[in-house]
């Protein structure tokens, strides 16, 4: 009675609705649901038929079609789905008509596989359709292997199979989406505000006065996560972008920007650096202030993570803010006690700048309060909105061109990536034919999943892939030895499949794992799968093994990393972003263009130095790990410049500065030291004296402007000027190091 009054009890019906709303929240649960339906309707079909044979063909085209959807709005779905179908249908047409001839076919099979990778690079939806198309044409070969010697079947027939799979999967995720439609806003706006969350909370973390306290790995951290927002926000940038300029109601399209403009503004709050943490920890040391400040900017990071779930989750009703406003109110009155200008006057001078620091600072998370206090007054308007169908068209045709010729070099990850995926399957399918193995489309297969743009990222999924496939077939023999009755064999095939769906985007090894269960219970379903373990398990280790030596041996990423010319494109737009900033403070505030051009070149080339780094880190060289010492070291100083100029544009004036002339001369002073810097890096033989003058120039003005007796945001571009001048040696010595590191390594 007990238990059953537990079950019956308004707790436990609680816990399953929360459980209910999350999952119907997420695009998982729909993906995973729509391929429940299709699978278990083409089993149950062709059971029905007597042809079971063609169950496989068919989930391989459902599989195929899940793995090219993107989270999109229905009419933009509609149009995807008929790239998909077409690219899908080219590819089994051409598998069909050239397997008879060898030569012909691995000469094609090279050629489209670099081709199709380059237009995945392109980005959009043209990188999800892409890969599936390669998938797809690779479970035609597997289709096109199973066929029984001497049988003679229409050219069409599998092609047609794989169709009508991916056909049957399309038109249920689209109904789903148009009957359940989510009031939630898209996945990448709800994600991005994740992303700035957890920013928001390791940065918090800088703020803890303790001394001596190291702070390279969270600074590493924090830049990585960094990147990985600039590249969000530009996805998120180039999505709405598309919604506005397709939509014939624009009205939610405008919210979405609306949002995404709220969150540029916490993100650029967030990451702006107002003066070293060594000063702020020195002069507050034995207040209680700096805790104060680094408790308030983690709850707005907690704040911004709950929106998330409001976002993406219509049936959540607000973010909760009681506990930030008190935050709030007890770092004001910590402020009213340290203030010099209050009851408490006894003050160093040495401490005064580190008092105007501090406050600047507690402004800033005042700011950055006002605006995460208005967000869930935008999401409600953002989710009460009725829901609206845009029609996507294909990008201009000028703009994919100009997008893919940057591609077309071998200084580019994508074209280094193309290459060495082109020459893996090339030779996993000339090994097919030199051995001719049973089930050997299985390494080419492999291969595809396993070979990722770099090292590290390539090395984790043959790792996973190894063990999933492990797990996966010894869970396959133990199952089918339990449970022989073909039926329960079906449904467990469906439900592997619904976990591989599940499973793949954070859990590889288990979705790898689900998908081997899967081919074995299907494959049982018209003849022994039990002859297919071995095969199934060396056709995995010789596709990660040719996976593993084309990213070692085939334009390895640390032979063409080119760390110098993204060096310098670092320093050279952040040269760039600073005299367009001070424009600023001399003409007024103002976005313009430019302005908004500079800020995109000086974070896109932050990002991508960061990036490289981080694939760099993975590779197991030591030559290697001392350039990539020498990076981090290198991209901290660059980073921490970043900051700075991030607070420059937070704290613009909305009019222009009166005799502002020496502050314009001292930011180009900055510039053509970073100028200096960046030819430096890129000239062989150049020696520093040119470098060494600007940069003592540069210093010179900077602290010829803070003798100046000026105030409000004249001193603090002076400030901010001089923080950046005090990085510039740091930054000179990090150059220098790497140009030794770069010359020892040839």
């Amino acid at each position: 009675m007990d238990v059953l009054k537990v079950l019956g009890s308004r707790s436990l019906y609680q816990v399953l609705a929360k459980w209910a709303r999350y999952w119907r929240a997420h695009d998982d649960f729909w993906q995973s649901l729509c391929v429940l339906a299709a699978m278990s309707l083409a089993m149950v079909v062709c059971g029905l038929c007597g042809q079971m044979a063609r169950c496989i063909p068919l989930f391989l085209g459902i599989i195929a079609c899940g793995l090219a959807e993107r989270d999109e709005r229905p009419r933009q779905r509609i149009v995807s789905l008929l790239l998909t179908l077409i690219s899908f249908a080219i590819a089994a047409i051409a598998i069909e008509l050239l397997m008879p001839h060898p030569w012909l076919f691995a000469i094609g099979l090279g050629a489209s596989t670099f081709i199709i990778t380059l237009f995945g690079g392109v980005g959009g939806r043209f990188n999800t359709m892409m890969s599936a198309m390669l998938v797809l044409a690779l479970y035609s070969m597997i289709t096109i292997d199973q066929r029984q010697a001497g049988s003679v079947v229409p050219f069409w027939r599998d092609g047609s199979l794989l169709l009508a799979g991916a056909l049957g999967y399309g038109l249920l995720s689209l109904g789903v989406q148009i009957i359940a439609h989510r009031r939630g806003l898209p996945r990448h706006l709800s994600l991005l505000y994740t992303q700035l969350g957890r920013y928001m909370i390791l940065r918090s973390e800088q703020f803890i006065p303790v001394k001596g306290m190291d702070m390279r790995h969270r600074e590493r951290q924090l830049a990585e996560l960094h990147g990985t927002l600039v590249q969000s926000f530009a996805l998120s940038y180039d999505s709405v972008k598309q919604t506005l300029s397709t939509s014939r109601n624009s009205v939610r399209a405008a919210r979405d920007q609306l949002l995404l403009e709220r969150a540029e503004r916490l993100f650029e709050r967030a990451s702006s650096s107002h003066h070293s943490r060594d000063v702020l920890v020195s002069a507050f040391y034995h207040s209680d202030v700096l805790f104060r400040c680094q408790h308030l900017m983690r709850l707005q990071g907690e704040a911004c993570c709950s929106l998330a779930a409001v976002l993406h989750q219509p049936e959540r009703a607000r973010v909760a803010s009681d506990q930030r406003t008190r935050a709030h109110g007890d770092l004001v009155s910590a402020w009213d006690y340290v203030d010099p200008a209050s009851e408490w006057r006894d003050v160093p001078q040495r401490r005064k700048g580190a008092h105007q620091v501090l406050k600047r600072l507690i402004d800033n998370l005042s700011a950055l309060e006002e605006e995460l206090a208005q967000l869930p007054d935008v999401a409600r308007e953002a989710r009460e909105a009725p829901p609206y169908a845009v029609l996507s068209a294909v990008s201009a045709p000028r703009m994919l061109w100009t997008r893919f010729k940057l591609l077309l070099t071998p200084l580019n990850p994508t074209f280094r990536h193309a290459v060495r995926l082109s020459c893996a399957l090339v030779t996993g399918y000339l090994l097919i034919q030199w051995l001719d193995p049973s089930q050997g489309y299985w390494i080419m297969l492999t291969t595809v999943f396993v070979c990722r743009p770099s090292f590290g990222a390539t090395h984790k999924a043959l790792r996973q892939r190894i063990m999933g496939t492990l797990a996966g077939l010894f869970m396959g023999w133990a199952m089918l030895r339990l449970f022989p009755i073909p039926e329960l064999q079906s449904g467990m095939a469906v439900i592997a499949g619904v976990l591989f769906f599940l499973l793949r985007q954070k859990h590889y090894a288990l979705a790898t794992c689900a998908i081997t269960l899967m081919v074995l219970c299907c494959f049982n379903q018209v003849g022994n799968s039990f002859t297919l373990i071995m095969p199934r398990l060396l056709d995995t280790l010789l596709g990660t093994l040719i996976a593993s030596a084309a990213v070692c041996f085939i334009l390895p990423d640390w032979k063409n990393a080119r760390l110098e010319p993204k060096v310098a494109a670092a320093l050279s737009h952040m040269a760039r972003y600073l005299t367009v900033l001070i424009d600023q403070y001399t003409q007024g505030r103002q976005e313009t263009p430019s302005l908004l051009a500079a800020r995109q070149d000086a974070r896109q080339s932050d990002a991508a130095l960061v990036s490289l780094l981080s694939n760099l880190d993975q590779v197991p060289y030591r030559s290697v790990a001392v350039l990539t010492v020498a990076g981090h070291q290198l991209h901290a100083q660059l980073h921490a410049l970043l900051g700075y100029l991030t607070a420059l544009r937070v704290h613009r004036p909305e009019a222009a500065l009166p005799s502002a002339a020496a502050l314009d001369t001292c930011a180009q002073h900055l510039a053509e030291a970073l100028s200096r810097m960046a030819d430096y890096i890129v000239a062989k033989g150049a020696d520093d004296g040119a470098m060494q003058a600007a940069m003592s120039a540069a210093q010179q003005s900077a602290e010829c402007g803070l003798l100046e007796s000026y105030d409000g945001a004249q001193r603090f571009a002076y400030e901010q000027l001089e923080a950046m001048t005090n990085h510039l040696e740091p930054l000179k010595d990090a150059l220098v190091k790497m140009r030794a590191v770069l010359a020892e390594s040839g």
